[in-house]
């Protein structure tokens, strides 16, 4: 290996040195520049601090709003409120869905609308927003079955079935075991009414061995009865 000749390399400009002394001429020369970037960093902060402080400060008004909601929305639900406060109750959770939808309260009001309009069978307008809620793809996940499974009624509800059913098979597989449990029977009613028998006996059978509650198993087995299956049949080939 050859040596190193120490007396040249020192002889030759050092690298650093040279880069840094253009660097210096570079940024005098284009001093205005420079200080154009560091004000546009310094208002991109900017920008962004304010834009956090404005998007709570929207979240604080719309939960107020829906906040303001909530009585008459649940006395209508509840079936315990006059035309005035069921009027109140939609015209409120519209209001907040028309300023504040995309916030988190906004959501919520959403798809309390379309509940509401589902209960009182107002299915047209409830399938519009409850269809354009289940394919929000930041939707809560908690929310997305809720949202699936409105859908499902609103289109059983205009005797949609097969689309029902394809509502309500989504809502299971984005809900735990219990909603899962409970929407199996949606699926199995609507596609008994879309007369598809062998996909309801299947269903049902399932919903045999995982009723959602002890109750249901009576409702369950007398649909089979309705479609010619012995339930205890079933329960022997378990």
């Amino acid at each position: 290996m050859s040596k190193i000749n120490r007396k040249k390399l020192i002889k030759q400009p050092d690298e650093f040195l040279t880069f840094s002394s253009k660097a210096i001429a570079w940024s005098k020369d284009n001093s205005k520049l420079l200080m154009g970037i560091a004000c546009g960093l310094v208002f991109a902060v900017a920008v962004w601090v304010g834009l956090g402080t404005y998007l709570e400060y929207r979240q604080n008004q719309a939960s107020d709003a829906l906040a303001g909601s909530f009585e008459n929305y649940m006395k209508a639900v509840g079936g315990k409120a006059d035309p005035a406060q069921e009027k109140a109750a939609r015209e409120s959770l519209a209001k907040v869905v028309d300023q504040y939808g995309a916030t988190p309260a906004g959501i919520q009001a959403r798809l309390a609308l379309g509940n509401l309009l589902v209960e009182k069978a107002k299915y047209a307008d409830a399938e519009k927003i409850l269809s354009e809620l289940s394919e929000e793809t930041d939707l809560p996940p908690g929310m997305l079955p809720l949202a699936w499974h409105g859908l499902g009624l609103s289109l059983e509800g205009q005797k949609k079935y097969k689309e029902a059913a394809s509502a309500y098979e989504s809502a299971m597989k984005e809900a735990g075991p219990t909603l899962r449990n409970s929407y199996r029977l949606d699926l199995a009613r609507v596609q008994e009414a879309a007369g598809d028998k062998d996909a309801a006996i299947k269903t049902y059978s399932e919903a045999v061995a995982q009723p959602p509650d002890p109750s249901s198993l009576d409702l369950v087995r007398s649909r089979l009865v309705v479609l010619d299956v012995d339930p205890a049949v079933l329960a022997k080939n378990k």
